[in-house]
């Protein structure tokens, strides 16, 4: 940091080489570049200074150069783009980030997420109509869900809080805890431990306030897979996550999370070229028999494709999901259907090019689910596998289930590693 801060007028020689941009402790060189943002809002250094050490990383554009970019613009990127010192070259650097983001698609799926979330912050879309002032109650759930939170206050203490507000005479509370509850989330994976703990604490006192928060939280979900917005790629693994630590907390049940599960991976998305999912279906149609979520191919060459082999988004939210509540499904009905699930699972690794980081983590969630588990040794051993599956299930369900189980453990899928 001392560096970072060592000239104001552009001579900090720690930010280009060995500090925020060169060589060292990536979480550290994070943090360098922060404060290097901070300083600049506050004129401690010069705005050009900070775009000169942008454009070096940009030259370089390696994971440690993104991840510090990425830093830089949240910290300081709509203040450059701002002043009118600094708009102009601000604006050119942009549209190269934006240009080098598209010709490196090989980077971490999460590290592209970060990149495109600070882009989109440093030039916000101009607001359709004047934001009206809000009010105070909305902004103090806000700041006891959000900041209070954060500041390690404990789930204890916010819900305290949370029992002293006039549930009964404001008619709003519950919609803006459920608003303020939906917005932590998607924020801060860190609280989302304590988010599911303050509503499972609250669920005595105010049942309705929480369910709606519960199903605010889903529909989120829900409707941000639908869109498949890349700059939304941390708020939708923020979600499922938070679906997971409801389940922990005994606010969902075990049909609502395979529910959610094949929201993220429906049983057709494994069928090599089919790369749309189908999330949103109606709720009355849910019930009826093959109307679930599913996948198809593209309709065109132009369409966008929202499941690329490369994309690993979704498989990090069902891992991140399993991880939470893979020790709640070792036996029972819940243990049975998902070994279901991983039949398919095992499927879709095949249409996926796994990242390095998402293969230990892959590796660590199975070995930790289903230890004796066997991978099919190529697709079309999972395909037949699913086939096997899906014909037993449509006889015998009950008999489906034992299937899957003999499937992954090597008694129809082939050996595989």
């Amino acid at each position: 940091q001392r560096g970072a801060a060592g000239g104001k007028g552009g001579g900090g020689r720690g930010m280009g080489g060995g500090g925020i941009g060169g060589g060292g402790d990536l979480p550290a060189r994070v943090r360098n570049a922060s404060f290097v943002g901070e300083l600049t809002k506050f004129g401690l250094m010069a705005g050009h200074a900070v775009l000169e050490r942008i454009r070096r990383c940009i030259d370089r554009f390696a994971v440690p150069q993104v991840a510090v970019v990425c830093a830089l613009l949240e910290s300081c990127g709509r203040f450059l783009h701002s002043s009118d010192e600094t708009r102009q070259r601000t604006d050119a650097l942009l549209e190269l980030l934006g240009n080098m983001r598209s010709l490196h698609r090989n980077m971490p799926q999460d590290l592209l997420s970060d990149l495109d979330a600070a882009l989109a912050s440093c030039k916000p879309p101009p607001p359709l109509r004047a934001i009206a002032p809000q009010e105070p109650l909305r902004l103090y759930l806000r700041h006891l869900l959000d900041s209070r939170l954060q500041g390690g206050k404990g789930a204890e203490g916010v819900v305290v809080q949370l029992r002293k507000l006039p549930w009964g005479s404001e008619p709003r509370m519950e919609a803006w805890f459920a608003e303020a509850f939906v917005a932590s989330a998607e924020l801060h994976l860190s609280s989302i431990p304590s988010l599911a703990s303050v509503a499972s604490q609250l669920l005595h006192s105010q049942e309705a306030a929480v369910l709606r928060a519960v199903d605010a939280a889903i529909e989120a979900l829900r409707l941000s897979l639908d869109g498949a917005d890349p700059t939304h790629g941390r708020a939708r693994g923020c979600l499922a996550r938070l679906v997971a630590e409801f389940y922990a907390y005994k606010l969902l049940d075990s049909k609502a999370v395979f529910r959610v599960l094949y929201w993220l991976l429906p049983r057709a998305s494994g069928i090599w070229g089919h790369v749309v999912p189908i999330t949103h279906v109606p709720a009355w149609a849910e019930t009826r028999r093959g109307a679930g979520p599913t996948a198809r191919p593209l309709l065109s060459p132009h369409e966008r494709v929202l499941d690329p082999p490369e994309d690993c988004s979704r498989l990090r939210m069902v891992l991140s999901v399993l991880q939470v509540v893979g020790v709640y499904f070792c036996r029972g009905s819940p243990g049975r259907r998902l070994d279901v699930f991983l039949v398919y699972l095992t499927r879709y690794l095949f249409c996926k090019t796994l990242a390095l980081d998402v293969r230990f983590q892959l590796t660590e969630t199975l070995e930790s689910l289903r230890p004796g588990l066997r991978l099919p040794p190529s697709y079309e051993a999972a395909c037949a596998a699913v086939s096997k599956l899906e014909a037993a299930v449509q006889a015998d369900p009950a008999h489906g289930e034992a299937v899957a189980h003999e499937l992954l453990h090597g008694g129809g899928g082939g050996e595989g590693g």
